[in-house]
Formats: structure tokens, sequence, C-alpha cells
């Protein structure tokens, strides 16, 4: 690792040891950085060749250890100096991801980072008072008509583990949620507890369009 180890230590367990050297304190005291000038004149390798690096697929880590080796400065900082130094590389030339379990509350902040209007400005804060207030728990019989593109749907689905019924009302010829279902990777039994029905069929025929009527009559024959 590149990072300096402190073997654990804090920096009150540094001013609590006694038995210092007093040649490691003279270092100390020579290695600071009042003399350092930040005018990119200490770093041998220059933009294009980096990039080049970058480019022909060498692994970030060798790049920020070439980094260091060209660095005519580096030897003169301090420990926390190099630290940072190390890190500022690594966060640019040495990319990372994390792979986390998708959850109600990592689609919504996804969804609500990208376009908060597909899901009506809907926060994941907001979706959990949702399920709290509606009591949403196994076994129980949920009836939904959202325009969230699906999300609540998929988190009462999640929440009642696959235990009752929920029952996502949809206007249209189809449900037009079902690919962000998906994205919940629900089990087989949340799946088969989502029952899709037609805004029709509640409200009646009085209060559905000539289209949403039209596809009625079909369902019906």
């Amino acid at each position: 690792d590149l990072v300096p180890n402190f073997d654990g230590k804090t920096m009150s367990d540094f001013e609590k040891d006694v038995d210092v050297d007093e040649t490691d304190v003279e270092i100390d005291q020579i290695r600071d950085n009042r003399n350092l000038v930040d005018n990119n004149d200490a770093q041998a390798l220059d933009h294009f060749e980096l990039l080049r690096m970058r480019e022909s697929g060498v692994d970030g880590s060798k790049i920020v250890k070439e980094i260091i080796q060209n660095s005519s400065t580096f030897d003169q900082k301090t420990e926390f100096s190099k630290a940072k130094y190390i890190a500022r590389k690594q966060k640019k030339y040495q990319l990372r991801c994390r792979i986390i379990r998708c959850t109600p509350a990592f689609i919504c902040e996804a969804l609500y980072v990208k376009d908060p209007k597909k899901i009506m400005n809907l926060r994941e804060d907001t979706l959990a008072q949702i399920l709290s207030y509606a009591n949403v728990s196994a076994g129980c019989q949920s009836l939904i008509f959202e325009t969230c593109f699906g999300l609540v749907t998929g988190a009462v689905a999640c929440r009642m583990g696959g235990y009752g019924r929920v029952l996502s009302l949809y206007s249209g010829q189809q449900p037009s949620y079902t690919e962000m279902i998906q994205r919940f990777n629900l089990t087989f039994a949340e799946n088969l507890s989502i029952k899709w029905l037609h805004s029709g069929d509640v409200f009646g025929q009085e209060n559905i369009s000539d289209e949403d009527d039209a596809d009625q009559k079909d369902r019906e024959q």
C-alpha cells in the first residue's frame, strides 16, 4: 500500500510516546513544506505521458507509483503531506467502484439524482414515510395508484416480502412500470404478489377515457 502506515497509532499515541529518537525529531523538523513551490516543475512526467499510460491500459496503482518516483519533492514532504498527495493521485488515476445491493432507498436516490421528475420528486425519506404511514407489512393487501415510475409498487412488494398481495393500478393498454420492477431484483414470491389491475375495473366506466373503455370491452369478451 502506498499510504504511510502508522501501525494503528493516533496522534495522541505519538504524544504519549516518551522514548523519542533525536534523529527522528531532526528529520521531522527538516521535512516541512515551507520551501515547496507548486509550479508543476517538480514532476518529470508531463500530461501527455500520463494520458498515454492511461490509454494503453496501465494499472492505476502503477501510474501513481510512477508519479511518486518522478516527483523531486515527494521525499521532502511530511508524512501527512505524503498521505494527502497519494490520496489525491489515487482518486484521479486509480478509480474505484463499489457494488451494492439494489434496495428501494438506493433506487429512489439514484432516480432522484438522475431525473427527479420521473418519480414526482420523491426522495427516499418520503418513500419511507409512505411505507410507514400506510402500515405496509407482511400479510397485508395494498392498493396502489401511482405516477412514480413503479417505485412505490416495487418498494411495497419488497417490504411485504412475498406475503400478501400488491394491487397496482394502471391506465392505458398495459402496465408501463414492469421494467422498473425488474431493478428491485425481487424474489419469485415477491414478483408473484404483484397483481396489475386496470383503473377502469376500480373506478367504473364513467371515469375512464374512450381508449380505456375499448380495452375494458376487449377484456370482458
